[in-house]
């Protein structure tokens, strides 16, 4: 029930959350850096690398590496994922079996072959959002009195007050989401939206009464309103940017979405500037690098699919070739 507008409850709440970096965006929202990071994503890093042997900890990229050295080409099936792998000196087979053995990742296709290898890779472990929706936890931990358990929650002035406000029969545990939901729906009573943000290394969930964006690619972006407008699912945003403005039940549900869009990102390019000089640029990420590279697919005639874009234009390109040439810059996908 309700007080003075606020929630009265009779169960302890839980409070969950991924780590999430939140920095200013001017002097009330605040935003998260981009999808790569909090996919985990590795970081671009300006070299020059003319002399270094390009490497990648990608399984697509150093399957498709080694199958050339050992005299066959290796495709990939569409909606395949892509995994991190961490010695790279293995043979063809002996990075599948690597893969394989990691939980939850299956790999199958054509792997006897002698000519053409069509593999598909999948990993299918739950996210650290549908972890969140199944939590339980205890009112001082709620109340940010004590840090216990899996998730330490994060609250700005406004939904402190809200949670301050709140009555907790401290015997007894609450489901996260059910807290949530309601501290969301107090705050739509008073004529305000709160928001939410994970950052899932600290296991820190935030909740703000501003924006907490995340920052896309053009194309990820109309991807990801796409799907919110399609859902039913509220937020706002900007050219670059989107933030779900709805219960915490839908906000899980557009991360999880979201979550999916940068199965490639274990991926590097090398890219050559005009200068001669050369960047390893990882996939999907924003750093300050000349080009921000993106797989969009792998298509069923082995051909990929890429969106290339710097500070003047962008490209689509669909291609079968190791390297492709843009704005001057020459790319190697692997």
């Amino acid at each position: 029930m309700k007080k003075n507008g606020r929630i009265k409850a009779s169960g302890a709440y839980l409070v969950g959350a991924i780590l999430v970096s939140i920095g200013m965006s001017g002097c009330t929202s605040r935003s998260l850096p981009d999808v790569a990071k909090i996919e985990g994503s590795s970081l671009m890093k300006k070299r020059n690398v003319s002399e270094a042997e390009f490497k990648t900890n990608s399984l697509i990229q150093n399957l498709q590496r080694e199958g050339e050295r050992e005299g066959f080409r290796t495709i990939f099936s569409p909606g395949t994922k892509d995994v991190l792998v961490s010695n790279t000196n293995k043979s063809w087979s002996g990075l599948v079996l690597s893969a394989q053995n990691q939980r939850g990742v299956s790999v199958r296709g054509d792997m006897f072959s002698s000519g053409t290898k069509n593999i598909n890779i999948q990993k299918n472990t739950r996210t650290v959002y549908t972890d969140m929706l199944s939590f339980f936890t205890r009112p001082n931990v709620i109340q940010g009195e004590k840090y216990h358990g899996k998730y330490i929650l994060d609250y700005d002035r406004y939904t402190k007050s809200l949670v301050n406000a709140t009555y907790f029969h401290k015997s007894e545990p609450i489901r996260l989401k059910r807290f949530m939901n309601k501290l969301y729906g107090v705050a739509k009573d008073e004529g305000k939206n709160i928001y939410f943000g994970l950052n899932a290394k600290g296991n820190i969930l935030y909740v703000r009464s501003s924006p907490i964006y995340i920052k896309l690619s053009p194309l990820k972006r109309q991807r990801w309103v796409n799907y919110l407008n399609t859902a039913g699912i509220r937020y706002v945003g900007d050219s670059t940017r989107v933030a779900v403005t709805d219960t915490f039940d839908n906000w899980v549900k557009a991360m999880n979405e979201v979550s999916t869009y940068n199965k490639y990102r274990h991926q590097v390019y090398r890219v050559k500037d005009r200068g001669g000089k050369y960047y390893d640029v990882a996939d999907g990420s924003f750093q300050g690098v000349p080009l921000k590279i993106e797989q969009v697919s792998w298509n069923k005639d082995g051909s990929r699919t890429y969106y290339i874009q710097d500070k003047v234009s962008s490209q689509k390109v669909r291609t079968s070739s190791r390297t492709h040439t843009y704005r001057g810059y020459t790319i190697s996908f692997y």
